[in-house]
């Protein structure tokens, strides 16, 4: 007898339609599992014989021959064994089988359906199909996520006899957690020129380069830009959501990703990568922030890695046998020191001028040119118990709120802002200056205008030749040169 079950299979953050193949007929007992499965899916025969055993349902001794199809296609994953279990138990108790249904679920040897990796994904496609999602009851939450979504589901295996007579229901809930970042503006004791700064990168999105001394608040300060970042759009939101989802991991809709890898991670790790491909750290903060510390440190194949990613907000990686494009649109802040010691410029550097140097070098031009914003950190030269207390303008709340009432800025290419500044003579010559004194490349041209008319646009104005001449503050690279 022949029972066919509808599934998913997860492919990097993707996932694509599978038929469970179930067929049982008289001959030699053996279990046969093709269509190109994995380890963790061969393994599905001892989890599945040994689940229905403990739900008192002992296979009879029986060919049992499960193909997935299209068999061409490589799957993995423990997902298979929910619809491996009921294609065997409706071929035993002869139950109807609609292909409106779609099962995954892992199956633990005491029968349990426990949670799956890319259930975000698979409910994404599911509700595209029209159809119903059959999934672990562990992972309501999750699929609460998910608007539109027809759905239904399973504690343990006994589940299944009387799955196809529950109705399906929605269980969406618009709800966002209320997230509570650990690090804050008001955190920040004095940098008032860094909080400026960081106010303008959150607007626009910019990539920041932060320079300095130790413990003079880079990290500090990179961390608590992402209080004050804007809310991702609805379709982004569900890009992080598949994301996470495809790693096994969960996010809150509203909280904003925030990645600070290690420098000794490899690039793999970083870029994205290994068999199969998954995504790495440039994805996981797609909608939030990448936090390089220490960024010399970083291997160069994972620096000159970051500048397609940068412009194009997403990653193609290519294997032989494989192609996945991930989502990476990410805003990037870095951090640096002045030197190896960290103390350049103070009687406790130890470094000489060719070690400053070859530190330094490690950062090419191509992506240094990349960055839309350079902040320079000095060690405070001011009694802290002098400071003022915290000002309610400061705090995350705050300068976020006042960031929502920006006007979003439209897209525009570097054609654009030269038309735009051409017919407002202070800034045509205001920017021609510029142009001469700092010898810009064309990226760089667009980079500045951008930056200015999102100082413009924190400000309510139309763009003016003082704000070219802030950004131009913000844009001083000559420590590196």
């Amino acid at each position: 007898m022949l029972k066919i079950i509808q599934t998913m299979a997860l492919w990097g953050i993707d996932v694509f339609p599978v038929e469970v193949q179930v067929d049982v007929r008289n001959g030699l007992p053996g279990f046969s599992l093709v269509g190109l499965p994995d380890s963790s899916i061969r393994e599905a025969r001892d989890r599945v014989g040994a689940a229905l055993s403990n739900s008192g349902y002992d296979l009879p001794p029986r060919k049992y021959t499960i193909n997935l199809a299209p068999a061409d296609r490589k799957k993995e994953g423990s997902s298979f064994d929910l619809p491996i279990a009921f294609g065997i138990l409706a071929t035993i108790e002869n139950i109807n089988v609609s292909e409106n249904f779609i099962f995954v679920g892992e199956l633990g040897l005491d029968a349990q359906v426990r949670k799956v990796s890319g259930i975000i994904a698979m409910a994404q496609k599911v509700k595209e199909m029209g159809k119903v999602l059959v999934f672990p009851n562990t992972q309501v939450q999750e699929i609460a996520k998910v608007k539109d979504l027809l759905s239904l589901s399973v504690t343990c295996v006994k589940d299944l006899l009387t799955i196809t007579q529950k109705k399906p229901k929605y269980r969406f809930k618009n709800s966002p957690q209320e997230f509570d970042f650990p690090i804050k503006f008001e955190d920040i004791i004095g940098l008032d020129h860094i909080k400026r700064g960081l106010e303008i990168a959150a607007l626009g999105r910019h990539s920041v380069l932060l320079y300095g001394s130790p413990g003079t608040g880079k990290s500090m300060s990179a961390k608590a830009l992402a209080s004050i970042l804007l809310p991702n759009s609805p379709k982004k939101q569900d890009e992080i959501q598949n994301i996470y989802s495809s790693i096994g991991q969960e996010k809150s809709l509203n909280e904003i990703p925030f990645r600070s890898p290690h420098h000794s991670s490899s690039t793999a790790a970083i870029l994205g990568g290994g068999i199969p491909l998954k995504p790495g750290e440039i994805s996981l903060a797609h909608g939030g922030v990448l936090f390089l510390d220490e960024l010399p440190e970083f291997s160069r194949q994972i620096l000159e890695g970051l500048r397609e990613p940068m412009e194009e907000g997403s990653i193609s990686i290519s294997r032989a046998q494989e192609k996945q494009n991930f989502p990476a649109d990410f805003m990037l802040i870095a951090a640096l020191n002045p030197c190896p010691c960290g103390y350049h410029g103070t009687s406790k550097c130890k470094c000489n001028q060719y070690q400053i140097t070859r530190y330094l070098s490690k950062i090419s031009g191509p992506i240094l040119d990349r960055f839309d914003m350079a902040l320079s950190f000095y060690p405070s030269d001011a009694n802290l118990l002098t400071l003022k207390g915290k000002n309610v303008k400061s705090t995350s709340k705050f300068i976020r709120d006042k960031l929502l009432k920006c006007k979003q800025k439209e897209g525009k290419n570097l054609q654009d802002y030269l038309d735009e500044i051409k017919q407002n003579p202070s800034c045509a010559m205001a920017f021609t200056e510029i142009q001469n004194q700092e010898e810009y490349s064309k990226r760089a041209q667009y980079k500045h205008l951008n930056v200015a008319h999102t100082i413009a646009m924190l400000e309510n104005r139309k763009l003016q030749a003082i704000d070219l001449w802030e950004t131009l503050e913000y844009r001083q690279f000559t420590f590196l040169k």
